[in-house]
């Protein structure tokens, strides 16, 4: 969302690079409080335990063969849909810390703007005016949308927080299990090992990423 206000408007705030650094700081001290290692340890057991256990089975009984392959598919899409999980707690969580700045450089704005306001002349307020009651009118993740959120958005962006890093993140876990099961034909000669409805995760990329913009676009105080 863009905002309508005069693009002659000096957007920066006081302390806004002090704000940004230390929102990259937090933004790392988030990510670190969601390892993965653990879920990446299981998915290893059970694509060993997986292995070995084709090893053990008469592959030339194709209803055996698929009875083991999908007990493992539905391990294995478990570990997935959990992973995407803790991706998508931690990005909310980064989310929030990101439009809690937006409410601090929002606060600061609108005083610098009613700052002005003291000094201007009668064209000039009628100006300021209608831009104040504008920035005022954002929600903060309204004003992350707009010009004066930029710099905030693109720190959360370089962090990897954005529908088309999840997106990639989901696309590389499921080319991951593509690759694996491709190896798994050619190793074991089985004929198939994969189902579209046994490969599909719990939600969309898209749905996910929205649900959780959706949860704050209204809430105009955090």
């Amino acid at each position: 969302m863009g905002c309508e206000c005069g693009k002659s408007v000096d957007v920066g705030v006081e302390g806004l690079d002090e704000m940004l650094v230390q929102l990259s700081t937090d933004l790392v001290t988030i990510e670190a409080k969601y390892p993965d290692s653990e879920l990446l340890k299981k998915k290893e057991e059970i694509l060993k335990n997986r292995h070995e256990e084709l090893l053990k089975t008469d592959l030339k009984d194709e209803s055996k063969v698929e009875s083991v392959v999908k007990k493992f598919n539905k391990d294995e899409l478990k570990i997935d849909n959990d992973l995407i999980k803790n991706k998508l707690d931690k990005m909310h969580e980064q989310y929030e810390a990101g439009l809690k700045v937006c409410q601090q450089v929002k606060n600061k704005l609108i005083e610098k703007l009613e700052k002005k306001l003291e000094s201007a002349n009668s064209l000039a307020k009628t100006a300021l005016n209608t831009q104040i009651e504008k920035v005022k009118s954002y929600s903060p993740a309204e004003f992350l949308d707009s010009e004066f959120g930029k710099p905030i958005k693109d720190t959360l962006e370089k962090q990897g927080l954005s529908e088309s890093a999840l997106k990639e993140y989901k696309d590389g876990l499921r080319n991951q299990r593509a690759e694996r099961r491709k190896k798994e034909r050619e190793e074991f000669g089985i004929k198939q090992n994969e189902w579209p409805e046994e490969e599909a995760f719990d939600d969309d990329t898209q749905n996910l990423y929205q649900k959780m913009l959706d949860e704050y676009k209204d809430k105009m105080e955090l």
